[in-house]
């Protein structure tokens, strides 16, 4: 095993956290012997809050996975370690769920070691997804759509006699609905802490709707739930659907 210098980071990379990250990749280059190393996250991009941590993928040799949390002059790292075909596991079955939280990370990470090129036909890979989008047949929107309409129907009719109930219900119809719209706009699920933004950007009226019905108060948050589950996937209750058979 062999030290290696940082090559030279981005711009958006605070100063004051490259020590950090020297001693981290340190760590992992005597630890793990590694192949491929890619750092990314919100530090990275250069718009960290207070508790950000560093995603460092890291591509080894050994036929298993594995997670380490770590700190490192004080700042959080998560390390991701896996083979090549748990990596490429990885793309595959977040993109088919929605949310490609690898395919980010690797598409927007610092790639600062590669022994044999692997890790960049993964970045590769992971660019290419993104950019086709969040691929869903019809039938499994339509399930999608059916999921997200009864919890949008069950907060409505609980607000009076339960309304911290229904509000937990309104949350987890909120989100449901979310995957729904993303999914037929043929776009990945945002980042949590971007997904209301990102709506706001692309449909205003929309996001409008939604703060609302998260505003209103308990006699009106029935209607504006229904409100916003209409807009938002098109339906607010129990409608005709048959799955058709399923092996």
């Amino acid at each position: 095993m062999s030290t290696f210098s940082l090559p030279e980071p981005p711009a958006t990379l605070p100063p004051h956290y490259l020590p950090a990250l020297e001693h981290a990749i340190a760590h992992i280059d005597a630890t793990f012997d590694p192949l491929a190393i890619v750092v990314s996250g919100s530090i990275l991009r250069g718009n960290p809050d207070p508790g950000s941590d560093f995603d460092i993928h890291v591509l080894w040799s050994l036929p298993q996975r594995r997670r380490i949390q770590l700190r490192f002059d004080g700042v959080p790292a998560e390390i991701f370690l896996n083979p090549p075909a748990w990596l490429a596991r990885y793309l595959q079955d977040e993109a088919q769920q929605g949310r490609p939280l690898t395919a980010d990370m690797l598409a927007s990470g610092w790639l600062i070691r590669d022994r044999d090129g692997q890790m960049q036909t993964f970045i590769e890979m992971a660019r290419h997804q993104l950019a086709a989008g969040w691929q869903v047949s019809a039938d499994t929107l339509q399930r999608m759509r059916y999921e997200a309409a009864l919890l949008f129907e069950d907060a409505a009719e609980v607000f009076v006699r339960e309304p911290y109930t229904a509000r937990l219900l309104q949350a987890s119809a909120i989100e449901a609905g979310l995957r729904c719209w993303f999914a037929g706009q043929q776009r990945f699920l945002p980042r949590p802490k971007q997904r209301l933004a990102m709506l706001a950007d692309a449909a205003p009226k929309l996001h409008a709707l939604l703060i609302e019905a998260m505003q209103a108060s308990t006699d009106h948050a029935p209607a504006a739930t229904l409100a916003l589950a209409r807009a938002l996937i098109g339906a607010e209750g129990f409608f005709c659907w048959d799955s058709g058979d399923q092996p």
